[in-house]
């Protein structure tokens, strides 16, 4: 009986050791990777804080209207509204102080004449993903 005893616990403890670490934990995204310094938006250039979002100060036209980081996939979505006083047309871009960094842009306007540009970066090599949804309105 004494030998069960020792087998009993001996199986439990091999069982709590094995269970100690979990092997598909999910590792925390790191965007620094995509190395991005600033985003030009109709030619004014914002400089990019840590969280990936763009540093606003003197900005009235433009506001953050959402934002969503997924850590199991590592993206990170951000969504901006401008109001756009000018007939132009809008224009968005990105700088990154990486290498095998893509910026692709992707642009396509509504019926009621709201501008919606999508900003993607990425890099070869990593996961990581920022999306930069920009809606311009015309006032």
């Amino acid at each position: 009986m004494k030998t069960l005893k020792y087998l009993v616990l001996f199986f439990i403890a091999i069982a709590v050791c094995s269970c100690d670490k979990d092997d598909n934990e999910i590792s925390k995204a790191d965007f620094s990777v995509l190395g991005i310094t600033s985003i030009s938006v109709n030619d004014i250039e914002y400089s990019i804080d840590d969280n990936l979002l763009l540093k606003l100060e003197d900005s009235k036209n433009i506001a953050v209207t959402g934002s969503q980081i997924t850590e199991s996939t590592k993206h990170c979505a951000i969504e901006y509204s401008i109001l756009s006083t000018t007939n132009e047309t809008p224009f968005v871009s990105a700088k990154s102080s990486c290498s095998g960094v893509s910026v692709n842009v992707d642009s396509n306007t509504s019926t009621d004449g709201v501008t919606r540009i999508v900003l993607t970066v990425s890099r070869s090599g990593y996961k990581e993903q920022a999306i930069y949804k920009f809606n311009f309105a015309k006032i």
